[in-house]
Parts: structure tokens; C-alpha cells; sequence
């Protein structure tokens, strides 16, 4: 596990090849098994297709339009492939709670289902990202998606696939730098 824990990284670019179906339910299937205070079970997936790739590829285009990108063949391209590459696209939500301890403690629960699937996919060389960029707080994601914002939110979008490049490890701090004693 330390291995795995050390080696796995956030992967960035992949290639359009397809990773099997099965591999990546089973592994959202076991990523449920992160910690959950309560046991609220707070977490939904949205398997993306092709079809709402590309109505997301077009949101991600406008939302760079609007902060004054210049969008030309190049940039299309870019977030052509930053969106349809992954194998697999997966819409992670939270169900809302009106209590705001649950709600954080959710929201606890849903980072640690989302380092589950990082490290259950790693060891079968496929790699993942959770990307929490601007794309999820627009409106229209939650339309394109259907995905009733009255019920649950948006808390990223997960990139599954095989990778294209990994980066090296980038350091961590020494225990001794951050850990402190108490009587």
C-alpha cells in the first residue's frame, strides 16, 4: 500500500483508449467504502457519455470565451482532449444536508471516496484526476446533466484513463518538519 500510496500521481493528459467498464464500477463500487461519519452516504456519480461530453466541451469553451481567451483551433483542441480523452468522465455530487457539520463532514466523505478510486485504479496502470475548476459551479452543468442543485452539488469531475505522461514525484515534507508532541 505505501508503494501505491508514494507512487500514484494526478494525471493530467491520457490517451483515448478505453479502460473496461468493469474495472470502473467495481471501483466506484469499493471507493464507497471511505470513511462516513453518520453513514449518511452522501455521494452520487454521473457517468458522462459522449454526447454530454461534448455539450461540456462547448460550457468549457463559453466559460473561456468569457474570461477573454481567444478560441481558436488551438484552444478547441486542447479542451477537446482534456474532456473526451479520459476513458471515463465521472460528475461526483454531494447530497445536501441542512445541517452544516453534516455538510462538511460530507464533504470529508467525498474526498476520501475520491483518493479510494485514485488508488484502486493505479495499481492496473490507470491513472485519474478530480478536477474542481469553474466548470462545476455553473448552472448549466447541472442542466446539461440534469442534476437538481436543490438536492445535491457538483464537487468535481473525475478524469479516468490510461495515461499519457507521469509526472515524477514531486517532494513531501518530512515528518519531523510537522509533526508535534503533546504531554
Amino acid at each position: 500500500m505505501n508503494d501505491v500510496i508514494k507512487s500514484r500521481r494526478t494525471i493530467h493528459e491520457y490517451l483515448p483508449k478505453k479502460v473496461d467498464e468493469n474495472l470502473i464500477l467495481n471501483t466506484l463500487q469499493t471507493s464507497l467504502w471511505a470513511p462516513n461519519h453518520k453513514l449518511t452516504n452522501p455521494t452520487r456519480f454521473y457517468m458522462v457519455g459522449v454526447e454530454k461530453r461534448m455539450e461540456l466541451v462547448d460550457l468549457a469553451l463559453k466559460i473561456k470565451s468569457e474570461k477573454g481567451f481567444d478560441v481558436n483551433v488551438e484552444l478547441v483542441g486542447k479542451v477537446k482532449k482534456k474532456i473526451l480523452n479520459p476513458s471515463h468522465l465521472v460528475i461526483i455530487t454531494q447530497n445536501l444536508s441542512p445541517d452544516p457539520v453534516t455538510e462538511k463532514e460530507d464533504y470529508a466523505n467525498i474526498a476520501c471516496v475520491v483518493y479510494n478510486i485514485s488508488l484502486l485504479l493505479w495499481p492496473h496502470g490507470i491513472g485519474s484526476k478530480w478536477s474542481t475548476g469553474p466548470i462545476i459551479k455553473r448552472p448549466e452543468i447541472y442542466k446539461i446533466c440534469g442534476i437538481n442543485p436543490q438536492i445535491e452539488r457538483i464537487e468535481g469531475l473525475i478524469r479516468m484513463g490510461y495515461p499519457d505522461k507521469i509526472k515524477a514525484p514531486i517532494a513531501r515534507p518530512e515528518l519531523n518538519t510537522i509533526l508535534k508532541r503533546l504531554p
